[in-house]
């Protein structure tokens, strides 16, 4: 994932597309991602595993890590003139993309 938040911002970058100012919207990830690595290594599953979280522990911490990625995640997505602007944006791709298919 973070190879290809790579590729995708330098290619923003380089295109001049602007893509890369929407990141922020994106940053709820890499701490899901390392949240479910340490949940999991604490919990009782699969080879490397802690077993530190006991029977039903786990499943509370992963409901409340959950609901806090859960709602930082949807206070950081576009508004919605942002989305709007962003469909808008690319709307002439959408239209080309309906022009071309063949009807039948």
């Amino acid at each position: 994932m973070l190879v290809g938040l790579m590729l995708f911002a330098i290619g923003a970058w380089r295109a001049g597309t602007g893509a890369q100012r929407t990141l922020r919207n994106a940053m709820w990830m890499a701490p899901w991602f390392a949240g479910q690595v340490i949940i999991g290594a604490l919990g009782r599953y699969g080879n490397g595993s802690r077993s530190l979280l006991p029977n039903w522990i786990d499943v509370l911490v992963v409901i409340a890590f959950s609901l806090v990625i859960f709602y930082w995640g949807v206070s950081l997505a576009l508004n919605e003139q942002e989305a709007a602007a962003a469909v808008a944006k690319d709307a002439h791709q959408i239209d080309y993309e309906a022009r071309s298919t063949p009807r039948g």
